[in-house]
């Protein structure tokens, strides 16, 4: 070191131990440049590598080049002369060195030639950002930063606070070192602040500027959330004010992300399964276990989780400085110490407090964003999986169970999310204390370890009481709202029948169970909040007595109390924590495991259905057996049909025979343990069930259905489907709202609204699941001629009708006839009756119950004609029936 200084690299004593700080030569021009400029080498090179991955993100929008302004031109301009300074600093000492009574050591050319390549490095960043569209640069702002104070104590600045002028000896050196301390300080002022003409360029609807674009200080302070509080302050806050999210915060991207991670879990699953059915040892079957949602979402937090780690560990550090500082500070009181000792301990002590409170809030702020994916990407698996799941995992879980999982459960794994550090965190602070007071009081510390040894069985015992109370209540709690949703559903029944009050008991009694074991539940949990709170307070008592009558020599003194004081309200807000942790950890764990049962549970097969079919077919199944679960038995067997494209077909069959599991078959809701189910390639189906499915919104949009609007095909599809006279009697039209916040519709016109809008997607291929049965007869038959028929609008589109009524199957191309899930026969309608078999009984016994309605039809007309001018007596009060039919006569004669 002293062939490349010439002199010493430190010294203590001139430094601490004076009345002046004294820094060496050597200290100054290797250590204060190297720690700056290093920083900015380093940390390009990380941004090189991050924005090659950005380049190759779909979801990161390519910006476009950021304008010259007066701002961008100032900083290049200083930036410039911070190189021209440095390039004539590094000439002068050439001249210097070159002069015979003059010799310059190394370590100032290292410091002048590091210099002026990390300012090259620093012109070529901001010609950099300007390209790529950045508006500012946290790099170059803490690297101005950090460089400026770093210079000041290598400046003449630093040196006129020292009695000793021999930094003043030469005054070129002189005047290199207060300019570039000048012009360090202004870039790094400048540095703060973003360009006010940036809105002029940009558009704040396409990016997310807000976050992005801040400067440094505005960042760091979270002052851009001022104009946003103003805004609510002075105006009604609207949703539409806030500024557009950032790609990587939207639902699309978390929820892929975490999707993502949750599928290489489940095929994890999945080769482990596999490999136990080939054959795997006893000691790897331990090693075994199911998908793991926490690790799929720990996975696809990792960068945000890693980053709130960190600040976590520092702050874990930096917040037990004041302790250690007020006892320096104490003892600085009390002893002969240099002035500006204390001035340093009191500004240290400050930028403790200051920076303790700056790392709490962002590390807050990065669990926060992190809490919110799982919070968007499981409620987004929730919304995916409800849309995916077989019909025996939906009867598993009802509406209730599914709305509590998402409004509750999601909220536990958020919560959990958010305090994940403070698992590891709190006790590595809790065990810093005890490190800290065992200086301080000895030995005599480990009877406040006792006390917390002795507290933590009590608590592991009411934790477990906790997670056991909590569970029962969750159970309560589905079974509430199960019961409310099947009252909601059925609320016209109730009504009717007058069950309220009993059902009023029944919801009652769950309702109490459950009050009563949240009731249990706060009082284990409020036990747990007492202990923790007491337990500081009792370590302190049992530390101090323990530290005053272990020895008599053992004195508490001002230091050793404050200090200890200090650290025990330390203490006692990280073991205040401890409780609330284990609460949220009992009731994270039941949420993940509902959350990962629901995730897990059987969903319909991924493509159930083909594209390949015939040239000339639409629809093709063959040999197809179908169920509606793995593993139980088939629900259909032996299914062939085969459907041309453009033909009407019938699908007829008695009840319970199967026609709609047949369409369940052709939409890909049923499982195929046999054949394969096949549609025309680019088909578009569309589905009219048998319940009509209306959404609470206009009449209108329930039949647009997110399609643009055609009048023509429209006011064409309103009149084939006897919808005007009813549009003719809403307040509204079409724009009438239906459901909860309008007019309620009764069946035939829901119906008719489900025709009308399947026959407005124009889609290629309609199932229709029996859509006449709910409408009168002779609606029927106009929407059967003028929409399903040879001759209605939809006579080009291939169409598969199941239906009972039998004085339509006569204009269908074809017949297919369900018994017991098998098709029996098929054929047309001439072909099917000549066969004589199950479908000409059919018929047949149709007729004859046709034929008995109209003649009991016929007997009433009758009998309505022959009691004319009479009452029959079935009708008749016997309190005030006539003298005539007392005495016999079978009509009473009445006076019309």
């Amino acid at each position: 070191m002293v062939n490349f200084c010439d002199s010493e690299f430190w010294n203590w004593d001139s430094f601490w131990n004076s009345d002046t700080p004294v820094l060496t030569s050597c200290f100054r021009h290797s250590v204060l440049v190297f720690v700056p400029c290093a920083f900015l080498w380093t940390a390009s090179i990380f941004n090189f590598f991050r924005e090659r991955y950005d380049r190759s993100d779909n979801f990161q929008r390519k910006n476009a080049p950021s304008p010259w302004t007066l701002l961008t031109i100032a900083k290049l301009m200083l930036t410039t002369a911070l190189i021209l300074c440095s390039v004539a600093e590094a000439l002068y000492l050439l001249y210097e060195d070159s002069l015979p009574y003059r010799h310059i050591t190394k370590v100032n050319y290292f410091s002048v030639v590091f210099r002026i390549l990390t300012f090259i490095l620093a012109i070529y960043l901001q010609v950099a950002q300007k390209r790529e569209g950045h508006l500012n640069s946290y790099t170059l702002s803490l690297f101005w930063i950090l460089f400026s104070v770093c210079n000041f104590f290598s400046s003449p600045f630093f040196d006129a606070l020292s009695v000793s002028l021999d930094g003043f000896l030469d005054p070129s050196l002189f005047i290199f070192g207060v300019i570039t301390f000048t012009v360090l300080v202004a870039e790094a002022v400048l540095s703060l602040f973003t360009d006010p003409q940036y809105n002029m360029f940009w558009d704040a609807e396409k990016d997310e500027f807000i976050m992005k674009h801040q400067p440094l200080l505005s960042r760091l302070f979270f002052s851009w959330m001022n104009r946003i509080i103003w805004h609510g302050y002075r105006n009604v806050f609207e949703v539409d004010k806030l500024d557009v999210l950032a790609p990587k915060m939207r639902t699309a991207y978390l929820h892929q992300k975490l999707q993502n991670q949750w599928t290489k879990e489940e095929n994890r699953a999945k080769e482990i399964f596999e490999e136990d059915k080939t054959g795997v040892t006893r000691r790897e079957k331990c090693c075994q276990r199911g998908p793991s949602l926490l690790l799929a979402i720990i996975r696809a937090l990792w960068p945000w989780l890693l980053a709130a780690a960190v600040l976590e560990f520092i702050y874990s550090f930096v917040v037990l400085l004041p302790p250690i500082l007020l006892d320096y500070l104490i003892t600085y009181m009390g002893n002969d110490e240099p002035s500006w000792h204390g001035y340093v301990y009191a500004f240290v002590l400050f930028l403790a407090a200051c920076f303790s409170s700056l790392l709490f809030v962002h590390n807050q702020n990065f669990l926060i964003t992190a809490s919110i994916i799982p919070r968007t990407g499981v409620d987004a698996a929730f919304y995916r999986k409800v849309l995916r799941l077989s019909s025996s995992s939906r009867s598993r879980f009802t509406v209730g169970e599914i709305c509590n999982m998402v409004a509750v459960d999601c909220q536990w794994i958020f919560e959990m999310i958010w305090s994940l550090n403070s698992l590891w965190s709190c006790p590595m602070r809790i065990i810093l204390v005890i490190a800290l007071l065992w200086q301080y009081l000895g030995i005599a510390c480990l009877a406040g370890v006792f006390v917390m040894l002795l507290i933590m069985p009590i608590s592991a015992k009411l934790a477990t009481t906790s997670h056991k109370l909590q569970k029962r209540q969750m159970g309560w709690k589905d079974s509430r709202l199960r019961q409310m949703a099947e009252i909601l559903s059925g609320i016209k029944v109730l009504k009717l029948f007058a069950w309220e009050i009993p059902f009023l008991k029944s919801i009652s009694s769950l309702r109490e169970k459950e009050a009563k074991t949240l009731r249990k539940l706060a009082f284990v949990n409020g036990s747990v909040v007492f202990l923790w709170i007491c337990a500081p307070f009792l370590v302190a008592i049992s530390c101090f007595v323990t530290y005053v009558l272990i020895d008599e020599k053992n004195v508490l003194d001002p230091s050793t109390a404050f200090v200890s004081l200090t650290l025990f309200n330390t203490l006692r807000t990280n073991m205040a924590t401890i409780p609330q942790l284990i609460a949220q950890l009992v009731q994270s764990r039941v949420a993940f495991k509902r959350v990962t049962d629901f995730l897990l549970s059987e969903e319909l097969e991924e493509k159930p259905v083909d594209d390949d079919t015939a040239i000339c077919n639409a629809v093709e199944i063959d040999d197809g057996t179908f169920c509606w679960t793995n593993g139980e038995s088939p629900f259909l067997r032996d299914i062939t049909l085969s459907v041309p494209r453009g033909n009407l077909v019938a699908v007829v069959g008695r009840v319970g025979a199967g026609k709609s599991a047949l369409f369940s078959a052709i939409l890909g809701e049923m499982y195929a343990t046999e054949g394969s189910v096949r549609i025309m390639k680019g088909g578009r189906l569309a589905y009219v069930p048998q319940q009509p499915w209306i959404q609470n919104v206009t009449l209108r949009d329930n039949i647009l259905f997110v399609k643009p609007m055609d009048k023509s095909r429209y006011d064409d599809t309103i009149k084939r489907c006897c919808l005007r006279p009813d549009l003719n009697m809403l307040p509204g039209g079409d724009y009438t709202e239906i459901g909860e916040k309008g007019v309620n519709l009764s069946g035939g016109q829901k119906q008719r609204i489900s025709i009308a809008r399947a026959v407005y997607q124009d889609a290629d291929i309609y199932l229709l699941d029996d859509p006449l049965s709910a409408v009168d007869s002779h609606v029927g038959a106009h929407i059967f001629h003028h929409v399903i028929g040879p001759d209605g609008v939809l006579q080009n589109k291939t169409r598969i009708l199941a239906t009972n009524d039998f004085g339509i199957l006569q204009e269908v191309d074809r017949i297919y006839f369900l018994s017991d899930g098998k098709i029996l026969e098929s054929g047309t309608y001439s072909e099917l009756l000549d066969q004589k078999g199950e479908f000409a009984r059919l018929v047949e016994e149709n007729l004859k119950k046709k034929e008995e309605s109209e003649n009991e039809k016929e007997d009433e007309e009758k009998k309505r004609k022959r009691c004319k001018g009479y009452r029959c007596p079935k009708f008749i009060d016997s309190r005030t029936e006539s003298s005539d039919a007392k005495n016999g006569s079978p009509f009473v004669k009445v006076t019309l």
